[in-house]
């Protein structure tokens, strides 16, 4: 009799897609990535985006639910409509505590006042790809820069704006497994309580260091 091997429903990073999960299909589980949906406008919430989100899973067969960075949050707001097993988070957050303060200043005061153009532009800023992990390990960066270059203009500019302006919520959380890299300078970890902290890693630690990552994932299937 075959056994079931595991399942994860995991969601990637802003403006990514199934590609960014690529090294965790190393994992002894069956990696699911769904894609995105569009946001109903310019100021859904994370939360009214999630709950639609959560409706388009497969949750008939046990599973556990997974993100990276923005998809860990989403992720976080999937959980109150769904059931895993356990939930994965790397390089993501929690709640808003977990965002550098300055971002968050900047999604209170400023946000509501650049324009949908103006937002749409950041996806083509060089710099920020530095914040990403070493500059050496340009494979990485590669992978995402090519992403940022096909998204929707118009999914990055909701998801940006999403982010800055989520609250997180108080409500009990499934099993966690919460995976960050202590050289993550976009969601610092020393922000938030990890379970597991790579050492050397930046903000793209499933791919610079997917087998430390993995060992860690694999050892909660």
């Amino acid at each position: 009799m075959r056994i079931a091997c595991p399942r994860i429903i995991f969601l990637p990073g802003l403006a990514c897609d199934a590609r960014l999960l690529e090294p965790q299909r190393a994992l002894p589980a069956d990696i699911e990535v769904p894609p995105w949906i569009d946001p109903l406008d310019e100021h859904e919430s994370l939360t009214s985006y999630a709950r639609r989100l959560a409706a388009t899973l497969d949750t008939s067969r046990p599973f556990h639910l997974g993100g990276i960075s923005f998809g860990g949050m989403v992720a976080v707001e999937v959980a109150r409509h769904v059931r895993p097993e356990r939930l994965f988070l790397m390089s993501s957050c929690t709640s808003r505590r977990g965002i550098p303060h300055a971002a968050r200043v900047a999604g209170d005061v400023l946000l509501p006042y650049l324009p949908p153009p103006v937002l749409k532009r950041v996806k083509t800023i060089p710099s920020m790809m530095r914040k990403f992990g070493p500059a050496r390990l340009v494979t990485g960066n590669a992978v995402v820069r090519e992403m940022l270059r096909e998204c929707c203009p118009r999914l990055f500019a909701w998801s940006l704006a999403a982010v800055l302006t989520w609250d997180g919520h108080a409500d009990p959380l499934p099993p966690l497994v919460h995976v960050k890299g202590d050289r993550d300078c976009v969601l610092p970890p020393h922000l938030c309580r990890p379970t597991h902290v790579v050492r050397g890693a930046g903000h793209l630690m499933n791919l610079t260091h997917a087998r430390e990552v993995n060992e860690v994932l694999a050892r909660y299937l």
